[in-house]
């Protein structure tokens, strides 16, 4: 399994759909930025603001990362897991 340094901070969990099809998500603000180790595997995409992680029960991260896009794509590359 491989794995990948960020640092991230606030984020919104995406729990799914309500009873008339509305997206359910939840904020979590006010983290501190910190590290930490994510497989690369559950990496479902990367903006310029959010890494979008996926979790257990069929939930969804967008955690606000710090590392900035263009380094975060570089070591995607050099480590053989980006195609230009």
């Amino acid at each position: 399994m491989t794995f990948i340094e960020l640092t991230v901070s606030n984020m919104l969990v995406w729990h799914g759909y309500d009873s008339d099809n509305n997206e359910v998500m939840e904020a979590v603000d006010g983290q501190q930025p910190a590290k930490k180790i994510v497989a690369i595997s559950r990496v479902q995409s990367l903006t310029e603001k959010y890494v979008l992680i996926s979790a257990g029960y069929g939930r969804f991260m967008y955690w606000e990362y710090h590392d900035g896009y263009n380094v975060i794509k570089d070591r995607l590359r050099t480590a053989g897991l980006f195609i230009d």
